[in-house]
């Protein structure tokens, strides 16, 4: 019973100093406990052939266990306090844990030591530093890398708004520039516009100038003046009848005194009419009259 005990003692001393080990995440845990189960069930089945077999050999009475002192842990409380530091000297812990689990050299010589196998929580403990150094070394290439990103990004932003800026005052420019020539084209066509009425201004005066000029020398040379001549009486009675006759017709007469190579005479006449067809107007009354009338240009 006291080799059972001292066995079942000590393993389970191994167990709760292997569970000082803080694990990251369920699934390195559990390989974790599933490599230390195993190396802890080879460490267990040595120990117990070497305290079974060599005090049998050797001697009547073994050793008593000596009991181990330690700090167990549970893995899954949170570090804090005492459980921080306890952590912290996880693994002294262990060591001394695999050390005192070991057989003792019961009955070897002196040129005979017992190999004791290497500490899983303290290989366990490097391995998980280890893969946490890797993990932190790929976070922070992870985070360079996208900030590196970000970074190129951020450029890129500012040089497509440069660039863009770049052609909006360019298209600005072509635009202020093309303003610009359309105004002056507008101007350019006001004031040829402005020429070409004054132009036709001066052509249409020039023109009605001459119309005048045309129609005045028409009048000169039309300005030629009728009279109709009733008849020349030599008696007063008829120069007073012929004129009574004109009177009723509504026309004026004048008389003009004459000699002739027959003797006195007193014409009856009608006029002066600015034109012959005014004359002709005249004398077609004076002749529905019953008088004579002859048209003379004066």
């Amino acid at each position: 019973m006291g080799l059972l005990s001292f066995f079942k003692r000590t393993d389970g001393e191994g167990r709760r100093a292997a569970r000082v080990v803080p694990p990251q995440d369920p699934g390195t845990l559990e390989a974790l406990r599933l490599r230390t189960r195993r190396r802890l069930i080879g460490l267990s089945v040595l120990v117990v052939g070497a305290v079974v077999a060599v005090p049998m050999m050797l001697e009547k009475e073994p050793r008593a266990p000596q009991a181990v002192s330690g700090t167990v842990v549970d893995a899954a409380a949170p570090a804090t306090g005492k459980l921080a530091r306890a952590r912290a000297d996880a693994p002294e812990v262990a060591a001394s844990v695999a050390a005192r689990a070991a057989p003792q050299p019961l009955g070897l010589a002196d040129s005979e030591t017992v190999v004791s196998p290497a500490p899983a929580a303290a290989l366990a403990l490097r391995e998980q530093q280890d893969r946490r150094k890797a993990e932190q070394a790929a976070a922070d290439r992870r985070a360079a890398d996208k900030l590196a990103a970000e970074r190129r990004a951020a450029a890129e932003r500012r040089e497509a708004a440069q660039a863009r800026q770049q052609a909006d005052k360019r298209a600005a420019e072509r635009k202020a520039a093309a303003d610009k020539l359309a105004a002056e084209k507008r101007a350019a066509d006001k004031e040829k516009d402005r020429e070409k009425q004054a132009a036709e201004r001066r052509l249409a005066e020039r023109r009605k100038a001459e119309a005048k000029e045309r129609q005045e020398a028409e009048a000169r040379r039309n300005e030629r003046r009728y009279i109709i001549q009733v008849g020349a009486y030599s008696e007063d009675a008829a120069v007073r009848e012929a004129r009574r006759k004109i009177d009723r017709l509504g026309l004026q007469s004048v008389e003009q005194d004459v000699n002739t190579s027959s003797g006195k005479r007193t014409r009856v006449r009608l006029g002066p009419y600015s034109s012959r067809a005014e004359a002709e107007r005249a004398a077609a009354k004076l002749r529905a009259g019953g008088l004579s009338a002859a048209i003379l240009a004066l």
